[in-house]
């Protein structure tokens, strides 16, 4: 009789088997989460009760919200120490052994180009205090890989697909996981009874997938799509259509326009949905590749 060995987690859950895939760990979240817990938020006086000079260090700080009166603080140590615990539990409930983290960095990402009101709605979301303190020491401490001119969600989906038989994606954005065939979605909940589970997603979902977001639109990234088409009527704007690039998006377009929206609109939308715009340039780098319609006598296929 075959024996088969089987490892358990703290609590006697049985643990998935180890295997050699690198895990692509999407990490912003984690940072995130990590420089969020770890916060501390400051009541402050009066103003009366400081001297000009202890007042103008307050307001200059850039933790210190006027709104609220209240200045942050967090230990990028404690912080660093929660960031590392994720990875490993992602580690354990994977069977990944090896890993690469990535994070997104700056305003230079293309989708700002695309439509200057991108993630437009967050400007006024409260960013954790010493949250790039934090990505700067897991990158020194853990290594990883800022992502500029795009997002880490878009270069975690392109290495994948550079090596689908070697590399496992862990996220938790729905873009990311819903454009790929298989991935591991780390997000978990107490509060809610949800674990980090895989995911598998067929190739028809995976090709409807942006043609679905750019007809619904994102409000949490401050995209807009077609007012009033949730997931239902998105997926019967798409059944309508023959399960094929050039069919989705002949049947997406023509929803803008009879939505009184534009052909541009629609491809500004598909820009920011898809995860598949990079490809290998000079020097075997990175580079961008804004994605164009598929070829139609219909459609704009020379919109730089």
């Amino acid at each position: 009789m075959d024996i088969v060995h089987i490892e358990l987690d703290t609590v006697g859950n049985v643990l998935p088997p180890k295997h050699d895939k690198l895990l692509l760990i999407d990490a912003d979240t984690i940072a995130f989460a990590a420089a969020s817990t770890c916060e501390i938020a400051m009541d402050l006086l009066p103003r009366e009760f400081y001297t000009d000079t202890e007042w103008e260090e307050i307001i200059s700080d850039p933790d210190y919200c006027d709104d609220t009166n209240i200045i942050y603080s967090m230990d990028v140590s404690i912080a660093f120490s929660r960031a590392r615990e994720k990875i490993h539990k992602i580690m354990e409930l994977s069977g990944g052994q090896v890993y690469e983290l990535f994070f997104t960095g700056g305003r230079d990402n293309f989708r700002y180009s695309v439509d200057s009101k991108y993630k437009a709605n967050r400007k006024s979301m409260h960013v954790p205090s010493g949250l790039k303190e934090l990505k700067d020491m897991m990158i020194a401490e853990l290594g990883g890989t800022i992502c500029t001119e795009w997002e880490a969600d878009d270069e975690v989906v392109c290495r994948f697909y550079e090596d689908p038989l070697n590399t496992l994606v862990c996220a938790v954005d729905k873009d990311v996981l819903g454009s790929l065939p298989h991935a591991f979605n780390y997000y978990e909940s107490n509060k809610y009874n949800i674990d980090m589970k895989f995911v598998t997603n067929s190739e028809q979902s995976i090709l409807r997938h942006p043609y679905h977001q750019s007809l619904m639109g994102d409000t949490s990234d401050g995209i807009m799509g077609i007012y009033k088409v949730g997931k239902v009527k998105a997926n019967k704007i798409l059944d309508s259509a023959e399960q094929t690039e050039e069919d989705l998006w002949k049947a997406v377009a023509d929803a803008y326009e009879v939505a009184g929206m534009s052909e541009f609109d629609a491809i500004g939308n598909m820009r920011l949905v898809r995860m598949d715009q990079l490809v290998r340039g000079v020097g075997n780098e990175w580079q961008l590749k804004l994605w164009l319609p598929p070829k139609s006598e219909n459609s704009i296929n020379d919109i730089e």
